[in-house]
């Protein structure tokens, strides 16, 4: 093997290791974004509870911004809050809102505020909800709550999953083919 030959062996060498280690990053950072979501989305139920036991019909809740994602490569603001719009809509609060990080400014510290409202008629209710109707796209049965709902299309493999799954399980594989998902559609519009 020439020396030029050798040359570029390391190259792709150094490209592959490149590539793992950045996998492997990717998969710690899912990893503690999963952790904060489990946390915040407990914290916020226990102050939904405690609201409803006062009779509110709303809560809302100041989110830290965590310092330890904050600074990791892949997430930014807008993950962080499509986090946080995910738990809302997986607590079913369809109308939650979540106001952006760099909105809410405090002394030392950024944070997100999350509020979720509900109505008496949700305790009283005995009749499944209306399916949704396709205002953001075409809706679908979801392979993985398997409730009808609006779609989006996972790229590049193309599987379609409901768009409230994509959102709280901010997928980074298809369910279905396991392909690594580099974005989704924001519906699935067919004519």
């Amino acid at each position: 093997m020439s020396f030029a030959q050798q040359l570029g062996r390391n190259v792709v060498q150094a490209q592959q290791r490149y590539e793992i280690e950045r996998q492997q990053y990717e998969v710690e950072t899912q990893r503690l974004l999963q952790i904060w979501a489990a946390e915040i989305k407990e914290k916020f139920m226990a102050e939904c509870e405690a609201a409803s036991h006062q009779r509110e019909l709303r809560c809302t809740m100041l989110v830290d911004y965590p310092r330890n994602l904050g600074s990791r490569d892949y997430v930014d603001q807008s993950r962080l809050e499509q986090q946080l719009q995910g738990i809302l809509a997986e607590l079913g609060f369809q109308d939650g809102t979540v106001t952006p990080f760099d909105r809410i400014h405090m002394t030392y510290f950024t944070c997100a505020e999350m509020t979720a409202k509900w109505t008496v008629d949700n305790a009283t209710s005995t009749t499944p909800g209306p399916i949704p109707t396709a205002s953001g796209g075409t809706c679908v049965t979801c392979p993985i709550c398997h409730e009808h709902r609006p779609a989006v299309v996972l790229v590049p493999c193309g599987h379609v999953v409901c768009r409230d799954c994509q959102r709280s399980n901010q997928l980074r594989q298809c369910p279905v083919c396991r392909e690594v998902i580099t974005s989704a559609t924001q519906g699935l519009f067919m004519d």
